[in-house]
């Protein structure tokens, strides 16, 4: 019998739920495509004020709720919802953190833009840990999920569950990509 291979896709578009742009699209499609091919694919993405909730159903993760990671001084709290994809039995997994994620649009100019997507990194691999699911792949899709290797590697290397995890990383235009100034604070 071959085992069936765990895919944890983590992008910051997801299509039907929230789209800028092509990352959206390939994200949705590759999501269907390879739950329709006997992969356990879970799909993560933050939740957004823009998110379109009318496209599934949308329902609490009891257990992971309330859920809380710090990021230097700051506890950030966060819960997980969780939908499927319209037409297909691929799972998103929404992180729902309204201090990061309740904007007037997906992307910002605000200062804290890049914490934002830390975090999505971050919440991404605890939601894993919670879930006692160890991926065979982390698909890490453009620069918004892109410390999640350096995360597993680091933060999280005490954890043998993700021991054998791969990660891989696709950048969908390079054009588009995020810069800012660090901020160096005492």
């Amino acid at each position: 019998m071959i085992k069936k291979m765990k895919v944890a896709l983590v992008a910051s578009e997801i299509f039907p739920f929230a789209k800028t742009g092509g990352l959206a699209d390939v994200s949705g499609a590759l999501g269907k495509y390879l739950s329709k091919n006997n992969v356990d694919i879970r799909l993560i993405t933050p939740l957004y004020s823009e998110t379109d909730m009318s496209v599934s159903e949308f329902y609490p993760v009891n257990f992971l709720q309330d859920m809380e990671l710090w990021f230097g001084n700051q506890k950030i709290s966060f819960s997980i919802h969780k939908a499927k994809i319209p037409d297909s039995e691929a799972s998103v997994y929404f992180v729902s953190c309204p201090q990061l994620y309740s904007r007037k649009s997906i992307y910002t100019s605000d200062a804290d833009e890049h914490l934002r997507f830390a975090f999505l990194s971050r919440a991404s691999i605890e939601i894993c840990q919670k879930m006692n699911w160890a991926p065979d792949i982390f698909h890490c899709n453009d620069w918004q999920s892109a410390l999640i290797p350096l995360y597993l590697k680091t933060h999280y290397s005490w954890n043998k569950l993700f021991k054998k995890s791969k990660t891989m990383l696709s950048i969908h235009n390079i054009g588009y990509h995020y810069r800012y100034k660090a901020k160096i604070t005492n």
